[in-house]
């Protein structure tokens, strides 16, 4: 009776078989109408983000000098500064890259001095930007490398070995920690266990794949800090790069000794391959980086060959910038 009923509800009269019943359930219709639904709202989102990063990987030209009265916010110094927007500063970092390879009368106005004052604004407001930016970079990969070398001590826990590096790092005047609660304390204890370590901690290489995944604006502003110190030995007429330009190549060293010192990680190996998953991605951004920190150098190395001797840097850096002023294991 209770099955009688729930036909009645359903529509279907106890006489039909069991394959009409079926084939009641399975409405054919209702599922065409909602697969061609889909389909056509994944069309929709699908175009939509086709159209969206077209249009945010079209180029903007910023100004770089902007009269008195106007909007300072739309300026190149402003764009690069701008801590709102990730779009704006991304596009800002392309322009910048662009134009200093590419646009001469716009590497100019970055090499021009406030008047009165004669302050290299300009030029302060796009070195500090690329000079911290890389110099956070450099750091997280420096301590990407503590990291793993403590991970491959062979009598040292992965965690053990973290803190016991990182321990004169610490600040004496770090605030005392809360005591940890029960889950806490329970987690801990398992993390003590490889098996289970293995499901709790994120993975050693995972990391360095973000880190790098993301280090596109970062290949740009070397690129960029490249052309635009090697174009001021003819255009920068105040001379605004000079008091920068040690700390420049200083920068640009660290970045080539911090790269070597990380895991190989495939690096050299299926750099050709474009995986629709993006699995390779962090590959593909270290071989560019690398790239793009030689090229730079080389290219400061080319221009002021004959003039190394004016540039302070110390002995260690000196030495090693020496390889690429002889173009030697670069």
């Amino acid at each position: 009776l209770l099955f009688e009923n729930q036909l009645i509800f359903l529509g279907i009269k106890s006489s039909e078989s069991y394959f009409s019943l079926l084939h009641s359930l399975i409405n054919l219709k209702l599922f065409l109408v909602t697969f061609i639904t889909g389909v056509i709202i994944f069309f929709n989102w699908s175009l939509y983000l086709i159209i969206f990063n077209v249009f945010v990987a079209e180029r903007h030209v910023f100004p770089i000098e902007i009269p008195v009265k106007s909007d300072k916010s739309k300026s190149l110094s402003a764009a690069l500064g701008n801590s709102e927007s990730d779009i704006l500063k991304y596009l800002a970092v392309l322009d910048l890259r662009l134009l200093s390879q590419q646009d001469e009368e716009r590497r100019k106005q970055i090499f021009t001095i406030s008047h009165p004052g004669g302050h290299p604004h300009q030029w302060k407001a796009v070195a500090d930007f690329c000079i911290s930016s890389l110099k956070q970079f450099v750091a997280k990969l420096q301590e990407y490398s503590v990291v793993a070398a403590a991970a491959k001590e062979p009598k040292m826990n992965y965690n053990k070995g973290i803190s016991f590096v990182l321990e004169e790092q610490k600040s004496f005047f770090e605030p005392p920690k809360e005591s940890p609660t029960f889950s806490e304390t329970v987690i801990a204890s398992l993390r003590g266990w490889p098996s289970v370590a293995y499901f709790l901690d994120e993975l050693p290489s995972i990391k360095i794949r973000k880190l790098f995944a993301s280090s596109q604006p970062l290949i740009w502003m070397i690129d960029a800090l490249g052309y635009l110190v090697s174009a001021s030995y003819s255009e920068d007429k105040f001379g605004v790069i000079q008091q920068t330009l040690p700390e420049i190549i200083r920068l640009l060293l660290d970045i080539k000794m911090a790269e070597e010192k990380l895991p190989i990680d495939l690096v050299g190996f299926r750099t050709h391959v474009k995986d629709p998953y993006g699995r390779y991605d962090h590959i593909h951004q270290r071989v560019s980086l690398k790239t793009s920190v030689n090229a730079a150098l080389c290219r400061i190395a080319d221009t002021f060959k004959n003039d190394i001797n004016g540039i302070y840097l110390p002995e260690e850096y000196l030495r090693y910038f020496q390889r690429y002023l002889n173009r030697r294991n670069v």
